[in-house]
C-alpha cells in the first residue's frame, strides 16, 4: 500500500525534472559563456597577430622600395664607374706630356697643348693637339722625327705650318696632331 499521495509524487517528479532542466540550462549557459570567452580571446590573439603581420608587411614594402632606390643608385654608380674606367684606359696625360718633353731640345716651343681622350673608344686611345713655334723647318722636322720614334706615340700629323717674321728674326708656326695608342 502506498501512503504517498499521487499528486505529491507527481509534483515531486515534476520538481526533479525542473531542477534537472534548470541545472542543464545553467550548465549550458556556463558552457556558452566559457566558449564565448575562449572565442573572444582567440579573436583578440588573431587580431594582434594580424596587426603584427600588417606591420611586418608594411616594413617589407618600405624595405623593398628602399632596395629599389638603392638598385637604381647602384646602376647609376656602376655606369659612372665604367665611364671613369674607360676614361682611365690608355696613356695618362702626364705620360704623354713627358714623352713630348723628352724630345724637346729648346729649338721648338709650345703656344698651346691639349690632351683629349677618345670618349667613345673602348681601347682608351687619346690624342694631343699641339700649337707651337720652331726656329726653322729643320728644327720642326727633327722634333717630329724624334716624337714619332717614341713608344708612347702612335702617329704625328702636321696640320699646317707658316713662316712668320718678327723684327728680331723668323719662326715657323705649326699645328700638329699626335695620336696616342690605347
Amino acid at each position: 500500500m502506498d501512503l504517498i499521495p499521487a499528486d505529491y509524487r507527481r509534483a515531486r517528479a515534476l520538481r526533479r525534472v525542473l531542477v534537472a532542466t534548470a541545472v542543464g540550462v545553467v550548465a549550458a549557459a556556463g558552457c556558452l559563456g566559457a566558449a564565448r570567452l575562449g572565442l573572444s580571446a582567440a579573436v583578440e590573439r588573431t587580431g594582434e597577430t594580424l596587426r603584427t603581420v600588417e606591420l611586418q608587411r608594411a616594413e617589407v614594402e618600405a624595405r623593398r622600395a628602399a632596395l629599389g632606390l638603392l638598385e637604381v643608385e647602384h646602376d647609376a654608380l656602376a655606369a659612372r664607374l665604367e665611364s671613369l674606367q674607360r676614361r682611365r684606359r690608355g696613356i695618362a696625360a702626364r705620360d704623354a706630356l713627358l714623352a713630348v718633353d723628352a724630345v724637346l731640345d729648346g729649338r721648338v716651343w709650345f703656344v698651346d697643348w691639349r690632351f683629349e681622350r677618345d670618349q667613345g673608344g673602348p681601347d682608351g686611345s687619346a690624342s694631343m693637339a699641339i700649337r707651337g713655334q720652331a726656329e726653322d723647318h729643320a728644327a720642326l722636322a727633327d722634333f717630329v722625327q724624334r716624337l714619332v720614334e717614341r713608344p708612347e706615340v702612335a702617329d704625328v700629323r702636321l696640320i699646317g705650318t707658316r713662316a712668320r717674321r718678327y723684327t728680331r728674326g723668323a719662326v715657323v708656326e705649326f699645328e700638329a696632331a699626335v695620336g696616342l695608342p690605347g
